[in-house]
């Protein structure tokens, strides 16, 4: 045998080797863990393991960051090909441990917040485009013309800015009424009676608590204008409507991602953070009888979600 074929098949035989003891390609899914949102990040994950085309293994921090840090001592260790960062507390933790891996991050609101622009992160903003909320509740509630928005300036004032230009394009009115603490929200929704046809919630922290969404319900419900939330177990309590992120088209998205990345070898920050897609909605039809546009109204949002694809719920 001469030199030149000892030569190859030494290294076919060491290409084999390399390759049947490397590791398998693999994405670690790190969860934040938030108990009250366990059905929600479950469909982010089956909607992400349905379109991606690499086996995932899961991990959860369990809010504990110790136990957080050891995870991603661990992903560094097997070196995966892809992180998918669930939550805000993941996805913090991967800025600052992972800077070789790419990491994809969903479920984080208001993601600018958390600076998380890397050269290898990407990820699904859970933020609706505020056009299209507001284009549904302008073809469900075609009359809406003055719509009153809690919000606390320390939270929120860029969202509201936003939301307020997209509004005006549309030819809506946003009536603003600010809060600096959940305890406000009762006084603070009582400067919209007479002043507005409807009310929507922006994501906001001080608005969104139990308190508060109680106080916006009785307001709407004693004033008769519909009540429009980002939030479904608030419909069942008595809003009228929810517009949300269909949380597993949510998932797919990030696995349309995560093939872009690992499969088709695109760099993470080629690729710009998205708006999620989906939207689902949800109705209250006891709440829409009380108001008096029960046929109406649930027609038009059944024909939305039927044009759109979107899912809905329907609570009574």
């Amino acid at each position: 045998m001469c030199k030149r074929t000892v030569v190859l098949v030494v290294a076919f035989v060491l290409a084999v080797f390399w390759a049947s003891n490397a590791p398998a390609a693999e994405i670690a899914i790190v969860k934040s863990d938030y108990k009250k949102y366990n059905k929600v990040i479950s469909k982010v994950i089956t909607g992400f393991s349905v379109e991606s085309k690499v086996p995932v293994v899961e991990y959860d921090m369990k809010k504990d960051p110790d136990r957080g840090k050891k995870i991603f001592e661990i992903i560094k260790s097997r070196r995966p090909s892809l992180v998918l960062a669930i939550g805000p507390a993941a996805a913090a933790m991967a800025k600052r441990e992972i800077t070789d891996i790419p990491v994809v991050f969903v479920m984080v609101p208001d993601h600018q917040k958390y600076s998380l622009s890397a050269d290898n992160m990407t990820g699904v903003s859970l933020q609706l485009p505020y056009k299209v909320q507001l284009a549904t509740l302008r073809t469900i509630a075609p009359k809406i013309q003055n719509v009153g928005v809690l919000y606390n300036p320390k939270w929120s004032r860029e969202v509201f800015e936003k939301a307020s230009q997209a509004a005006t394009e549309m030819g809506l009115t946003l009536v603003p009424s600010k809060v600096d603490d959940p305890e406000d929200v009762p006084s603070a929704v009582g400067t919209f009676l007479g002043k507005v046809d409807a009310v929507w919630m922006i994501p906001d922290q001080t608005v969104a608590t139990p308190a508060a969404m109680k106080a916006l319900i009785k307001f709407t419900y004693d004033s008769r204008v519909p009540f429009f939330t980002p939030v479904t177990s608030a419909v069942k309590k008595g809003a009228l409507a929810s517009l949300s992120p269909d949380y597993t088209a949510i998932g797919q998205q990030a696995g349309r991602l995560a093939n872009q990345i690992v499969l088709q070898k695109l760099a993470a920050k080629a690729i710009p953070v998205t708006e999620p897609e989906g939207i689902s909605i949800a109705i209250n039809l006891s709440t829409a009888r009380r108001l008096g546009v029960e046929c109406n109204m649930a027609l038009d949002i059944f024909t939305v979600a039927a044009t759109q694809g979107y899912p809905i719920k329907v609570y009574k």
